[in-house]
C-alpha cells in the first residue's frame, strides 16, 4: 500500500511562505477509512509568532499510489479552517493535483 502525507501550515506560499499569525475561530476535518488527520489548534484559538507555522497533518492511503493521492486530494480539499491566518492548503491540493506529483516526479529541490 501506499500513504501521502500533508503538512498543514499557517504560512503563506503566495507570499514567499512567510508565517502568518492570528485567531483560529472555526477548523474542521472529518476522518474516513482512507484519510485521517490531526490538528495542533482547537478554536477559539491562536497561531502566535513565537510558534511553529504547523498546525496539522492529513494522511491519506490506498492500494496504489493513485488510489493515495486520490484519498489525499479529497481529505485536504474537506479542511477548513476559518480566521486571520493563511495556509498552504489551496497550494497543497494544487501539488497533489499535478501529474508529475502522480506519477512521482517532484522532489523537494525547489525549496534549496
Amino acid at each position: 500500500g501506499h500513504c501521502v502525507a500533508v503538512r498543514l501550515t499557517a504560512e503563506n506560499a503566495s507570499d514567499g511562505w512567510k508565517p502568518t499569525v492570528g485567531n483560529v475561530t472555526e477548523t474542521s476535518f472529518q476522518s474516513s477509512p482512507q484519510a485521517w488527520g490531526y490538528f495542533s489548534i482547537r478554536p477559539p484559538a491562536e497561531v502566535h509568532s513565537f510558534a511553529d507555522s504547523q498546525f496539522g497533518h492529513v494522511f491519506a492511503v490506498g492500494k496504489t499510489r493513485t488510489a493515495a493521492v486520490r484519498a489525499a486530494i479529497r481529505a485536504v480539499s474537506q479542511v477548513r479552517i476559518v480566521g486571520e491566518i493563511h495556509t498552504n492548503i489551496t497550494y497543497v491540493s494544487e501539488l497533489l493535483g499535478m501529474q508529475d506529483f502522480l506519477e512521482n516526479r517532484v522532489t523537494t529541490s525547489w525549496l534549496d
